[in-house]
């Protein structure tokens, strides 16, 4: 389970689920626009590594504002 991302604005929750070398993701927002961006970053915490999955490939497949499936 990811943690809830946001401010007064807005805000996001995402799951993710690593089984084998399969990752999936179900994410949901509100207060916001259409989601532009849906990865996992690598790095130390507290940084911003490079993209290490890259789940953009699902935006194309929202129903209102949730995404979810495995990485494309």
């Amino acid at each position: 389970m990811g943690p809830l991302w946001g401010g007064r604005d807005g805000g996001a929750l995402a799951f993710v689920k690593v089984e084998g070398d399969e990752v999936s993701v179900a994410a949901t927002w509100r207060g916001t626009g259409r989601s532009t961006a849906l990865h996992i970053h690598q790095g130390a915490k507290g940084t911003n590594g490079g993209i290490k999955v890259d789940f953009g490939g699902l935006l194309g497949q929202v129903r209102g504002t949730v995404s979810s499936g495995p990485s494309p």
